[in-house]
Protein backbone atom coordinates (compact mmCIF):
# COMPACT_ATOMS: atom_id res chain seq x y z
CA UNK A 1 0.00 0.00 0.00
CA UNK A 2 2.29 2.54 -1.53
CA UNK A 3 -0.43 5.82 -1.12
CA UNK A 4 -3.46 6.43 0.83
CA UNK A 5 -5.92 9.03 0.88
CA UNK A 6 -7.98 10.31 3.85
CA UNK A 7 -11.37 12.02 2.72
CA UNK A 8 -13.34 14.47 5.52
CA UNK A 9 -14.07 17.68 3.99
CA UNK A 10 -15.94 19.12 6.48
CA UNK A 11 -16.54 20.17 9.30
CA UNK A 12 -14.59 21.22 12.70
CA UNK A 13 -15.07 18.57 14.92
CA UNK A 14 -15.26 15.90 11.88
CA UNK A 15 -11.93 16.58 10.49
CA UNK A 16 -10.43 16.39 13.79
CA UNK A 17 -12.30 12.36 14.54
CA UNK A 18 -10.37 11.56 11.96
CA UNK A 19 -7.09 11.88 13.52
CA UNK A 20 -6.61 8.59 15.16
CA UNK A 21 -7.73 7.08 12.14
CA UNK A 22 -4.61 8.65 10.20
CA UNK A 23 -2.60 7.79 13.41
CA UNK A 24 -3.42 3.84 13.22
CA UNK A 25 -2.90 4.00 8.92
CA UNK A 26 0.59 5.38 9.69
CA UNK A 27 1.44 2.79 12.47
CA UNK A 28 0.21 -0.24 9.90
CA UNK A 29 2.02 0.92 7.18
CA UNK A 30 4.69 3.50 8.42
CA UNK A 31 6.82 3.31 4.37
CA UNK A 32 3.17 4.83 2.63
CA UNK A 33 2.42 8.25 1.82
CA UNK A 34 -0.65 9.67 3.63
CA UNK A 35 -2.55 12.17 2.51
CA UNK A 36 -5.82 13.95 3.82
CA UNK A 37 -8.66 15.95 1.72
CA UNK A 38 -10.64 18.94 3.38
CA UNK A 39 -11.98 21.91 2.43
CA UNK A 40 -9.38 24.70 2.96
CA UNK A 41 -10.90 26.32 5.67
CA UNK A 42 -9.72 23.22 8.07
CA UNK A 43 -6.66 22.51 6.25
CA UNK A 44 -4.76 24.82 9.32
CA UNK A 45 -6.22 21.39 11.51
CA UNK A 46 -3.81 19.24 9.26
CA UNK A 47 -0.65 21.17 8.28
CA UNK A 48 0.80 20.30 11.94
CA UNK A 49 0.61 16.96 11.69
CA UNK A 50 3.78 14.75 11.30
CA UNK A 51 1.83 11.60 10.15
CA UNK A 52 0.55 13.48 6.73
CA UNK A 53 2.75 14.07 4.14
CA UNK A 54 0.50 16.41 2.41
CA UNK A 55 -2.89 18.15 2.79
CA UNK A 56 -5.01 18.62 -0.15
CA UNK A 57 -7.86 20.78 -0.33
CA UNK A 58 -11.10 21.75 -1.73
CA UNK A 59 -11.10 25.43 -2.73
CA UNK A 60 -15.00 25.60 -4.43
CA UNK A 61 -17.69 23.38 -5.17
CA UNK A 62 -16.87 23.81 -8.63
CA UNK A 63 -17.01 20.77 -11.07
CA UNK A 64 -13.67 22.02 -12.44
CA UNK A 65 -12.23 21.99 -9.12
CA UNK A 66 -13.89 18.27 -8.03
CA UNK A 67 -12.74 16.92 -11.16
CA UNK A 68 -9.11 18.58 -10.25
CA UNK A 69 -9.54 16.14 -7.06
CA UNK A 70 -10.98 13.24 -9.48
CA UNK A 71 -7.61 13.25 -11.66
CA UNK A 72 -5.69 13.18 -8.17
CA UNK A 73 -7.32 10.83 -6.66
CA UNK A 74 -7.01 8.10 -9.20
CA UNK A 75 -3.30 7.97 -8.36
CA UNK A 76 -3.90 6.06 -5.03
CA UNK A 77 -3.65 2.77 -3.81
CA UNK A 78 -6.95 3.13 -0.99
CA UNK A 79 -8.97 6.04 -0.29
CA UNK A 80 -10.66 6.09 3.03
CA UNK A 81 -13.94 8.40 2.30
CA UNK A 82 -15.36 9.67 5.61
CA UNK A 83 -17.37 12.56 4.02
CA UNK A 84 -19.98 10.04 2.05
CA UNK A 85 -21.64 12.77 0.73
CA UNK A 86 -22.78 13.49 -3.06
CA UNK A 87 -19.55 15.79 -3.69
CA UNK A 88 -16.99 12.90 -1.87
CA UNK A 89 -18.41 10.94 -4.43
CA UNK A 90 -18.20 12.84 -6.99
CA UNK A 91 -14.21 13.18 -6.43
CA UNK A 92 -13.90 9.35 -5.30
CA UNK A 93 -16.85 7.28 -7.10
CA UNK A 94 -17.03 5.30 -10.13
CA UNK A 95 -13.08 4.36 -9.99
CA UNK A 96 -12.18 1.07 -11.06
CA UNK A 97 -8.80 1.87 -9.09
CA UNK A 98 -7.81 2.36 -6.29
CA UNK A 99 -9.78 0.73 -3.52
CA UNK A 100 -12.36 2.90 -2.32
CA UNK A 101 -13.68 2.29 1.56
CA UNK A 102 -16.74 4.50 3.08
CA UNK A 103 -17.72 5.20 6.40
CA UNK A 104 -21.22 4.56 7.70
CA UNK A 105 -22.65 7.53 8.97
CA UNK A 106 -26.04 5.72 11.18
CA UNK A 107 -28.54 8.77 9.11
CA UNK A 108 -31.44 6.79 9.62
CA UNK A 109 -31.12 5.47 12.99
CA UNK A 110 -29.97 8.90 14.40
CA UNK A 111 -33.06 10.31 12.51
CA UNK A 112 -34.77 7.92 14.33
CA UNK A 113 -34.15 8.44 17.31
CA UNK A 114 -34.66 12.14 16.72
CA UNK A 115 -37.84 11.97 15.57
CA UNK A 116 -38.91 8.79 16.66
CA UNK A 117 -37.31 8.27 19.86
CA UNK A 118 -36.82 4.42 18.47
CA UNK A 119 -33.59 3.89 19.99
CA UNK A 120 -31.23 2.04 17.71
CA UNK A 121 -27.63 3.49 18.67
CA UNK A 122 -27.67 2.48 22.44
CA UNK A 123 -24.47 0.83 22.22
CA UNK A 124 -22.74 3.30 19.74
CA UNK A 125 -19.38 4.04 19.23
CA UNK A 126 -18.30 7.59 18.98
CA UNK A 127 -17.72 8.50 15.31
CA UNK A 128 -13.83 8.53 15.81
CA UNK A 129 -13.67 4.48 15.84
CA UNK A 130 -16.33 4.37 13.03
CA UNK A 131 -14.24 5.51 11.37
CA UNK A 132 -11.26 3.48 12.21
CA UNK A 133 -13.42 0.57 11.92
CA UNK A 134 -13.74 1.24 8.35
CA UNK A 135 -10.36 0.38 7.67
CA UNK A 136 -10.19 -3.04 9.78
CA UNK A 137 -10.08 -5.30 6.78
CA UNK A 138 -6.56 -3.49 6.26
CA UNK A 139 -5.17 -5.18 9.50
CA UNK A 140 -5.41 -1.56 11.18
CA UNK A 141 -6.58 -1.60 14.73
CA UNK A 142 -7.56 1.13 16.86
CA UNK A 143 -4.79 2.54 19.44
CA UNK A 144 -6.90 3.54 22.52
CA UNK A 145 -5.90 7.30 21.98
CA UNK A 146 -7.61 9.96 21.20
CA UNK A 147 -7.77 12.94 18.94
CA UNK A 148 -4.81 15.16 17.78
CA UNK A 149 -4.03 18.88 17.28
CA UNK A 150 -0.10 19.73 16.81
CA UNK A 151 -0.36 23.26 15.67
CA UNK A 152 2.48 25.12 13.19
CA UNK A 153 5.86 26.88 15.04
CA UNK A 154 4.96 29.94 13.51
CA UNK A 155 1.12 29.60 15.23
CA UNK A 156 2.72 28.98 18.53
CA UNK A 157 4.37 32.09 18.44
CA UNK A 158 1.96 34.21 16.84
CA UNK A 159 -0.43 32.77 20.06
CA UNK A 160 2.09 34.15 22.74
CA UNK A 161 2.15 36.98 21.00
CA UNK A 162 -1.43 37.58 21.36
CA UNK A 163 -1.68 36.77 25.25
CA UNK A 164 1.27 38.97 25.71
CA UNK A 165 -0.52 41.98 24.55
CA UNK A 166 -3.39 40.98 26.43
CA UNK A 167 -1.51 40.76 29.39
CA UNK A 168 -2.06 36.83 29.96
CA UNK A 169 0.15 34.05 30.84
CA UNK A 170 0.55 30.42 29.56
CA UNK A 171 -2.25 28.65 31.63
CA UNK A 172 -3.95 31.44 33.16
CA UNK A 173 -6.94 31.97 31.57
CA UNK A 174 -10.22 29.67 31.03
CA UNK A 175 -11.54 29.52 27.54
CA UNK A 176 -15.11 30.01 26.97
CA UNK A 177 -16.62 29.04 23.38
CA UNK A 178 -20.09 30.79 23.43
CA UNK A 179 -21.34 29.79 20.19
CA UNK A 180 -22.97 26.99 18.08
CA UNK A 181 -24.23 27.44 14.87
CA UNK A 182 -27.80 26.45 16.07
CA UNK A 183 -29.42 27.87 18.75
CA UNK A 184 -30.55 24.48 20.54
CA UNK A 185 -26.90 23.93 21.29
CA UNK A 186 -26.31 26.98 22.60
CA UNK A 187 -26.07 27.82 26.21
CA UNK A 188 -28.08 31.28 27.17
CA UNK A 189 -25.72 34.06 27.12
CA UNK A 190 -27.08 35.11 30.78
CA UNK A 191 -26.16 31.81 32.22
CA UNK A 192 -22.31 33.01 30.52
CA UNK A 193 -22.66 36.11 32.33
CA UNK A 194 -23.68 34.43 35.33
CA UNK A 195 -20.60 32.36 35.33
CA UNK A 196 -18.34 34.87 35.24
CA UNK A 197 -19.81 36.83 37.81
CA UNK A 198 -19.69 33.36 39.98
CA UNK A 199 -15.65 33.04 39.53
CA UNK A 200 -14.43 36.78 40.32
CA UNK A 201 -10.67 34.90 40.74
CA UNK A 202 -10.91 33.44 37.13
CA UNK A 203 -9.34 35.02 33.91
CA UNK A 204 -11.41 34.29 30.45
CA UNK A 205 -10.54 34.30 26.94
CA UNK A 206 -13.45 34.14 24.83
CA UNK A 207 -13.09 32.42 21.60
CA UNK A 208 -15.26 31.41 18.61
CA UNK A 209 -15.65 32.88 14.55
CA UNK A 210 -16.92 35.76 13.39
CA UNK A 211 -20.24 35.14 14.25
CA UNK A 212 -19.29 34.54 18.04
CA UNK A 213 -17.47 38.44 18.04
CA UNK A 214 -20.59 39.94 19.68
CA UNK A 215 -21.57 37.61 21.83
CA UNK A 216 -18.50 37.42 23.14
CA UNK A 217 -18.71 41.50 23.30
CA UNK A 218 -21.27 41.22 25.76
CA UNK A 219 -19.43 38.54 27.98
CA UNK A 220 -16.20 40.71 28.18
CA UNK A 221 -18.16 43.73 29.06
CA UNK A 222 -18.93 42.26 32.20
CA UNK A 223 -15.53 42.32 33.36
CA UNK A 224 -13.06 43.65 30.91
CA UNK A 225 -9.71 43.89 33.00
CA UNK A 226 -10.27 39.77 33.05
CA UNK A 227 -12.53 38.71 30.39
CA UNK A 228 -10.71 38.92 26.76
CA UNK A 229 -12.74 38.78 23.75
CA UNK A 230 -10.56 37.30 21.01
CA UNK A 231 -13.55 35.46 19.44
CA UNK A 232 -13.53 36.13 15.12
CA UNK A 233 -9.84 38.03 15.49
CA UNK A 234 -7.76 34.78 15.24
CA UNK A 235 -6.96 31.98 12.22
CA UNK A 236 -7.98 28.26 13.04
CA UNK A 237 -4.70 26.99 13.64
CA UNK A 238 -3.76 30.15 16.11
CA UNK A 239 -7.37 29.23 17.99
CA UNK A 240 -5.88 26.08 18.55
CA UNK A 241 -2.39 27.40 19.68
CA UNK A 242 -4.39 29.85 22.12
CA UNK A 243 -6.25 26.72 23.34
CA UNK A 244 -3.16 24.80 24.48
CA UNK A 245 -2.10 27.28 26.05
CA UNK A 246 -5.34 27.99 28.50
CA UNK A 247 -6.33 26.01 31.54
CA UNK A 248 -9.31 24.80 30.58
CA UNK A 249 -12.21 25.31 28.09
CA UNK A 250 -16.02 25.79 28.80
CA UNK A 251 -17.87 25.43 25.33
CA UNK A 252 -21.24 24.18 23.85
CA UNK A 253 -21.07 21.38 21.59
CA UNK A 254 -19.34 22.65 18.79
CA UNK A 255 -16.29 22.30 17.01
CA UNK A 256 -14.21 23.86 19.09
CA UNK A 257 -14.45 21.15 21.78
CA UNK A 258 -12.84 18.82 19.64
CA UNK A 259 -10.22 20.95 19.03
CA UNK A 260 -9.63 21.40 22.91
CA UNK A 261 -10.16 18.08 22.84
CA UNK A 262 -7.62 17.50 20.39
CA UNK A 263 -5.18 19.68 21.92
CA UNK A 264 -5.04 17.52 25.07
CA UNK A 265 -6.62 20.86 27.62
CA UNK A 266 -9.58 19.68 30.09
CA UNK A 267 -13.03 20.55 28.91
CA UNK A 268 -16.13 21.03 30.44
CA UNK A 269 -19.03 20.42 27.42
CA UNK A 270 -22.65 21.49 27.44
CA UNK A 271 -25.06 19.58 25.74
CA UNK A 272 -28.72 20.17 24.72
CA UNK A 273 -30.79 18.94 22.23
CA UNK A 274 -28.03 16.12 20.92
CA UNK A 275 -26.83 13.03 22.74
CA UNK A 276 -24.41 10.80 22.92
CA UNK A 277 -25.73 8.24 20.65
CA UNK A 278 -24.82 10.24 18.02
CA UNK A 279 -21.16 9.42 18.67
CA UNK A 280 -19.89 13.25 19.05
CA UNK A 281 -19.10 13.48 22.91
CA UNK A 282 -15.89 14.57 23.98
CA UNK A 283 -13.40 11.78 22.72
CA UNK A 284 -11.20 9.95 25.36
CA UNK A 285 -10.17 13.45 26.54
CA UNK A 286 -10.11 14.92 30.05
CA UNK A 287 -13.79 16.01 30.03
CA UNK A 288 -16.99 16.16 31.70
CA UNK A 289 -20.51 16.12 29.92
CA UNK A 290 -23.46 18.43 31.51
CA UNK A 291 -26.69 17.74 30.10
CA UNK A 292 -30.31 17.45 31.62
CA UNK A 293 -31.95 13.85 30.92
CA UNK A 294 -35.36 14.70 29.10
CA UNK A 295 -37.77 13.07 27.42
CA UNK A 296 -37.58 15.58 24.28
CA UNK A 297 -33.53 14.86 24.03
CA UNK A 298 -32.49 14.50 21.23
CA UNK A 299 -35.24 16.87 19.32
CA UNK A 300 -32.95 16.91 16.03
CA UNK A 301 -29.58 15.21 14.53
CA UNK A 302 -27.34 18.09 14.27
CA UNK A 303 -29.24 21.05 16.27
CA UNK A 304 -32.09 23.71 15.07
CA UNK A 305 -32.90 26.95 14.79
CA UNK A 306 -35.78 26.83 17.38
CA UNK A 307 -37.05 25.06 20.75
CA UNK A 308 -39.87 22.96 19.00
CA UNK A 309 -41.52 23.11 23.20
CA UNK A 310 -40.08 26.90 23.12
CA UNK A 311 -38.85 26.19 26.45
CA UNK A 312 -35.11 25.61 25.35
CA UNK A 313 -35.37 23.39 28.98
CA UNK A 314 -32.62 21.16 27.94
CA UNK A 315 -29.81 24.03 28.39
CA UNK A 316 -31.58 26.46 30.67
CA UNK A 317 -31.51 23.41 32.81
CA UNK A 318 -27.81 23.63 33.13
CA UNK A 319 -27.33 25.32 36.68
CA UNK A 320 -24.37 28.33 36.58
CA UNK A 321 -23.31 26.91 40.24
CA UNK A 322 -23.04 23.10 38.49
CA UNK A 323 -20.83 24.43 35.80
CA UNK A 324 -18.50 26.61 37.56
CA UNK A 325 -18.04 23.66 40.30
CA UNK A 326 -17.48 21.61 36.76
CA UNK A 327 -14.95 24.21 35.52
CA UNK A 328 -12.95 24.19 38.73
CA UNK A 329 -12.97 20.34 39.04
CA UNK A 330 -11.21 20.21 35.48
CA UNK A 331 -8.84 22.30 36.45
CA UNK A 332 -7.87 20.51 40.04
CA UNK A 333 -7.88 17.30 37.38
CA UNK A 334 -10.60 16.10 38.18
CA UNK A 335 -12.82 14.60 35.03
Amino acid sequence: MDKILVVRLSSLGDVLLATPLVRILARRFPNSQIDFLTKKIYAPLLYGNPRLNRVLTLDTNSLSDLMRLRLAVSKYDLVVDLHKSLRSWLITGAQILPTTVRARKRTLRRRLLACCKINLLKDEKSVAQRYCECVRRFGVVDDGLGLEFLPLDEEVREAHVILERNGLRKNEAVALAPGARWYTKRWPEEKFKDLIRMMPEQTFVILGDSDDMKRGGHLSGIAPERVKNLAGTTALGVTGALLKQCRALLTNDTGLMHLACAAHVPVVALFGSTVREFGFFPYRARARVLEIDLPCRPCTTIGANKCKLGTLECLEGIAVEATANALRKVQAGQY
